[in-house]
């Protein structure tokens, strides 16, 4: 399209106007042979979601991610191309599907908003403990995290003091101890026990062997095992389980010559 230049005359538009108008249609022009227009990428780390709560939220709300809004049988190219949300409200501390609303959104409004479920963010905070490090999803509260020693939500700072709606500066990651819990299912006995801190956690890994579960025998019959015998304790699973760390151990005898391995 031809342009125009600043103080010439044109019929109600700018110049400006103008030129951003004929930069628009070119554009398109140059994709309007093909099946698909380029999608611009959104920043990552931010969905959009839609309120289907009976509850309005305010900016920074904690959200749980419900459902998709779009399948791929409802519409494939939506959901290539912007996949998106349905949001309520949490419904419990152990939630790994939520996010932190980037803007107010009203109850029953079909506008969607962004939602942050990876990256750095401001949000409120009760704090439980000045010393927690995390901050975990609170059930059927949408309007603050809890702190805790271990979770999804790292604290890059926070105000000072404990108590409700403490403004801060969290870091949301997938964290792959939050949400597991302690290998607890076999026949065989063992112990969980719930650490405060990471130094805690540290502490008792250095004190324990570290053996994964499917390395462990089942089971072995005590009369097979003779001789003078050895206990050791050996770790199992890590897990953040509500906000605290569970280190679960296992005790070995280690008896003989032979090394006949006896869970007890």
């Amino acid at each position: 399209m031809k342009r125009v230049r600043p103080g010439q005359k044109l019929s109600g538009l700018s110049a400006g106007d103008w030129n951003a108008y004929a930069e628009a249609v070119e554009w398109i022009r140059q994709f309007q042979n093909q099946k698909e227009m380029p999608v611009a990428m959104p920043r990552a780390g931010l969905v959009q979601a839609r309120n289907d709560d009976t509850i309005g939220f305010d900016q920074f709300s904690v959200v749980k991610l419900s459902d998709i809004l779009f399948s791929p049988t409802d519409n494939l190219e939506e959901f290539k191309n912007n996949p998106s949300f349905k949001i309520k409200k949490p419904s419990q501390s152990s939630e790994v599907k939520f996010g932190i609303l980037q803007e107010p959104v009203e109850a029953g409004t079909p506008r969607v908003a962004s939602v942050l479920v990876s990256g750095v963010t401001v949000v409120r905070l009760n704090v439980l403990n000045e010393s927690h490090t995390h901050a975990i999803p609170r059930a059927n509260d949408h309007t603050q995290l809890d702190t805790a020693y271990c979770g999804p939500a790292s604290i890059l700072w926070k105000e000072s003091g404990a108590g409700a709606n403490k403004w801060a500066v969290i870091n949301l990651a997938v964290d792959c101890l939050y949400g597991s819990s302690s290998s607890s299912s076999s026949s065989t006995s063992s112990s969980s026990v719930s650490l405060s801190s990471a130094s805690s956690v540290s502490s008792s890994l250095s004190s324990s062997s570290s053996l994964s579960s499917s390395s462990i025998p089942s089971s072995s019959s005590s009369s097979s095992c003779s001789g003078p015998c050895n206990e050791i304790e050996v770790v199992t699973d890590v897990a953040c389980v509500n906000g605290n760390i569970v280190v679960t151990k296992k005790t070995l005898r280690i008896c003989g010559t032979n090394v006949c391995v006896e869970v007890i």
